[in-house]
Formats: C-alpha cells, structure tokens, sequence
C-alpha cells in the first residue's frame, strides 16, 4: 500500500480555490445568475491584482465543487429543468 496518500480538502476551501472565490465576486457576473462555465470564463478574462493574467484555473466542474463548498454561492433549486443548464448559482444575499 502506498504511504503516500492525498488528502483532498471536502469541508474547507483550498488558498487557490479562495482566490478563485475572491476574484469571481468582484466580476460582474456575480450580480446575476450564472453557470460555471460561465465564471470560468469570467475568471479567464478578470486580471490578476498584479496586471497580469491567470495561469491557474479551474474547470467548470472544479468550479461548482468549489462553488458547492463555499458559503458565498447558493445553488437556484430547479433551475437545471426550467433553463436547461446543469448547475445555476448566485451570490447568497445578505439579509
């Protein structure tokens, strides 16, 4: 058996799934509904705070776990049936 296991992160967001965070609420997808293909894009296309451009980033379906662990996104309930699109999120409101 190999000793060397990888601990994946389920409950806690990863530094680099934080940025990602980071970086998709000040785009102006986060005032919508989107997909996450739609964030990857944003995040593909939003610089870096250095001016540069990214290098690391996640596909769609990183994305939405990322999304799904995180407490800043809620998941639209039902919207897969009615948009035909897999997974639709928002940012959650503060109330």
């Amino acid at each position: 058996m190999n000793k060397m296991m990888i601990k994946t992160r389920i409950s806690k967001l990863t530094l680099q799934e934080q940025n990602w965070i980071n970086r998709l609420l000040t785009t102006e997808l986060s005032k919508g509904e989107f997909t996450a293909r739609q964030a990857v894009y944003a995040l593909s296309e939003t610089p870096l705070v250095s001016g540069g451009m990214p290098k690391m980033l996640p596909n769609n379906v990183k994305l939405n776990t990322v999304m799904r662990k995180s407490e800043q996104f809620e998941k639209i309930s039902g919207a897969s049936s009615i948009t035909g699109k897999a997974n639709v999120w928002r940012v959650k409101k503060n109330d």
